[in-house]
């Protein structure tokens, strides 16, 4: 103990500075844990909370009016009103899909995927329910039985799928952004905007033709592979509106029609992926289908 006090004595400088410079090395280091990891991920759970909180009502409704529209068009195919002269109900439907995809879009933006999938069940299931209606349209998943069978349909399997990167660029272009700092938060484009663009601007259209390449498609026939990605689709979108409001606050709750009119190879992978209590709302599926 003298020898240390001795020691001490003889190099207190030394010691000083030492002490220093530990006692530096650990604020810092909680500094920097705090402002590179603890601070973050606190501002991404903020900002998550705020963009659910703040635009889950918008993407519900878009979600719902999507789901109207698809339902109404493919109960009524012999009408072929998107071969008509009148263009209102291409549009209209276009819109929708643009309008729900614009909203994804800006709630991706405003850092809800930021955050850990992890840190719970609840966030992990709306990720996954959320990007499955992306997958519903672009994925070949649904159709690898279709394939197994009959390959040479890979090409009218290709035709029916809209590209993930189209989905997300018809999402980026649906947005408007606030000019020169404006406070305003950003918004979907109204109807109006949405008809002159598409109108007017070439560019903006052709990311829209994959999207209406697949709703010209669709045949009222059972092996019609247009229909089938329409209706899975519309039943990963439905799925998700079960999912967000379960007690239909903001949207309409509805069955899952049209799935007994497609292949049956196919119906298994869809309904591999719909909970229980999505089950029950599939009309005239027999006990087979759901093994």
């Amino acid at each position: 103990m003298e020898l240390i006090k001795q020691a001490f004595a003889e190099n207190s400088i030394a010691w000083l500075l030492l002490s220093a410079g530990i006692g530096g090395f650990i604020g810092a280091t909680i500094k920097y844990i705090f402002e590179q990891i603890i601070s973050p991920k606190t501002s991404y759970k903020r900002n998550a909370r705020y963009a659910l909180k703040r635009f889950s009502s918008p993407l519900m409704l878009s979600a719902d009016s999507l789901a109207r529209v698809l339902e109404l068009y493919i109960k009524n195919l012999n009408n072929k009103w998107l071969c008509n002269d009148d263009d209102y109900f291409t549009l209209n439907i276009l819109y929708c899909f643009g309008k729900y995809f614009g909203w994804c879009k800006i709630i991706e933006d405003m850092s809800l995927f930021e955050i850990d999938a992890s840190i719970t069940n609840k966030a992990k299931k709306f990720i996954t329910k959320f990007y499955r209606v992306y997958k519903g349209l672009s994925s070949f998943f649904y159709f690898e039985n279709i394939l197994k069978e009959t390959p040479d349909r890979k090409c009218d399997v290709e035709k029916a799928t809209v590209e993930r990167m189209t989905i997300q660029a018809i999402g980026e272009l649906m947005v408007s952004i606030p000019e020169n700092g404006n406070s305003d938060l950003p918004r979907v484009l109204k109807f109006t905007e949405f008809a002159e663009k598409y109108r007017n601007d070439k560019i903006f259209k052709d990311w829209f033709d994959p999207v209406l390449t697949l709703l010209k498609g669709v045949k009222d026939e059972p092996n019609n592979l247009y229909k089938c990605r329409l209706v899975i689709f519309l039943i990963n979108l439905q799925s998700f509106i079960n999912f967000y409001d379960p007690k239909s606050k903001i949207t309409k709750k509805r069955s899952f029609d049209f799935l007994d009119k497609t292949q049956k190879n196919f119906r298994t992978k869809v309904i591999s992926e719909v909970s229980e209590v999505d089950k029950k709302m599939i009309i005239n599926i027999t006990k087979n289908d759901l093994k």
